[in-house]
């Protein structure tokens, strides 16, 4: 946890307004993965900045205020998070 979340410090002290996430909670179990998130939410999503994830780690879908689906390097459907739940915005 400690090393993630030096790592994680280390990419927000600048305040970017895109922080882009390939895999940040590939190596860490269910508890250290949700705080890294944790810590991604409350430092970095701002009216003013993106975030993007990029994982297969479904446990963490719920960070999410949108989410695309890709099947071989295409977006195949794509979800917006309303109050209500997901609603489906695009698809095949």
């Amino acid at each position: 946890m400690i090393e993630a979340s030096l790592l994680m410090w280390r990419a927000l002290i600048h305040e970017p307004r895109l922080l882009v996430c390939d895999e940040p909670t590939s190596a860490l179990d269910a508890e250290t993965g949700y705080a890294v998130m944790e810590l991604i939410k409350d430092v970095a999503v701002r009216q003013d900045r993106a975030v993007i994830v990029v994982t297969h780690d479904s446990r963490i879908f719920d960070f999410a205020d949108r989410i695309a689906h890709m099947n071989d390097g295409r977006i195949v459907r794509t979800e917006v998070r309303e109050e209500a739940g997901l609603a489906t915005v695009t698809g095949n």
